[in-house]
């Protein structure tokens, strides 16, 4: 006896496979992101930059808008204190902000960047945000009392 499958029950199991694959491939990128986020951190706290970038990056490719990675790149690279460097790091402070105006240590480096290179305007606006939200940060202060 040789059985048939139908068209139509073909097509829905075919649809099934991909739907399950797909489940399965979005669950694993959000354990890769959240993989590569904590090694970021961790070789982040032990000093070992270069391993940090590396996993920063890897979560910014899976997920352009992680803005608390592109915060903790921009943070490495201020460390290197390089104009290339520096400049990569102005720029994820934008967008890290544009994603999540909640990032507090974000907003503030951004002021102190602001405020290095003389737009006190700006500094200031940030430095007041800042302020709105933690009225004792010594960051914001600092930047407003001068």
């Amino acid at each position: 006896m040789h059985l048939l499958i139908p068209c139509k029950t073909r097509l829905t199991l075919i649809l099934l496979f991909f739907v399950a694959v797909l489940l399965i491939s979005c669950a694993s990128d959000e354990e890769k992101k959240e993989g590569h986020y904590k090694r970021g951190l961790n070789y982040a706290e032990t000093g070992k930059d270069d391993e940090a970038i590396i996993e920063f990056r890897n979560v910014i490719q899976l997920d352009p808008n992680h803005a608390k990675a592109k915060h903790q790149l921009s943070v490495i690279y201020m460390k290197k204190d390089d104009l290339p460097n520096l400049r990569k790091a102005f720029k994820l402070l934008e967008e890290a902000i544009q994603v999540d105006p909640e990032l507090i240590d974000a907003q503030v480096r951004l002021g102190l960047f602001y405020f290095l290179s003389g737009d006190f305007e700006n500094a200031k606006k940030k430095a007041l945000l800042v302020q709105k939200k933690e009225p004792d940060n010594k960051e914001a202060l600092q930047i407003l009392a001068r």
